[in-house]
């Protein structure tokens, strides 16, 4: 990434673990990608390290509760991941800590 004087911040909602080229592409031009909707469990998450080896991935996963409870049905709206420039990783762990409020 190179030098930038503001942040940028995009949102996906991913559909499953799909549009990876999209997530890459806006690594290189955003500072902060918001994923929703990834449909991994929490051991599956080190898949977006993968992703951009400037960035760093901080996740949480609802998909391990819902599919302890037998047949998957409708969706968890707790699948998250915050993915951002190392450059700004203090930055990022305060917004996620507000969001969650665990500050």
């Amino acid at each position: 990434m190179g030098e930038r004087n503001h942040i940028s911040v995009c949102t996906y909602n991913m559909h499953g673990y799909n549009g990876v080229e999209y997530i890459k592409q806006h690594c290189i031009t955003t500072y902060i990608v918001f994923v929703q909707e990834h449909w991994l469990k929490n051991s599956q998450l080190y898949m977006f390290n993968s992703i951009n080896d400037q960035f760093m991935f901080y996740g949480k996963s609802a998909m391990d509760e819902s599919m302890s409870s037998g047949l998957i049905k409708g969706r968890t709206y707790e699948e998250s991941v915050f993915c951002g420039g190392k450059t700004c990783h203090r930055l990022l762990i305060c917004m996620i800590a507000t969001l969650v409020g665990e500050l």
